[in-house]
């Protein structure tokens, strides 16, 4: 399939920490992540080690104008799960943070926006915020 030059994104929810069994943070959510990795474990197509554990949901860029949007589906996925995840967060030594990357192509922008409920749950768990912004022209 031929990469279409449009703002794509890709919204993760990552919880990190230096040492933990990923697969605990998936028993005690009941929750599958997107993916995984442990400490130590390699980088894809590079030669060096992961120096964190994570689980992580969502990650894939996917084609959108509505960032919003797509943070509030992972968010669908999470929010009844905060008392679970403060207690993990507590009991692993773990952090939870959101990362956006968004590609925008010849002036194709987005819109950005925390709504209320997401910035209420990522206080509720302490969560950061990385947004990074990659614009092209043809």
């Amino acid at each position: 399939m031929e990469y279409l030059k449009k703002t794509n994104a890709r919204i993760k929810f990552e919880i990190r920490g230096d040492k933990f069994d990923p697969q605990l943070i998936s028993d005690k959510l009941n929750l599958v992540p997107d993916k995984i990795w442990k400490t130590g474990d390699f980088i894809e197509n590079r030669n060096a080690k992961r120096k964190c554990s994570a689980w992580i949901l969502g990650g894939e860029f996917i084609e959108t104008l509505d960032i919003g949007e797509e943070i509030t589906k992972i968010i669908n996925k999470i929010e009844s799960k905060t008392v679970i995840i403060n207690e993990l967060k507590k009991e692993l030594n773990v952090e939870c943070n959101f990362i956006i990357a968004v590609e925008t192509w010849d002036e194709q922008n987005p819109s950005i926006y925390l709504s209320k409920r997401v910035i209420s749950f990522a206080n509720e768990v302490q969560a950061d915020f990385d947004f990074d912004m990659y614009v092209y022209n043809s």
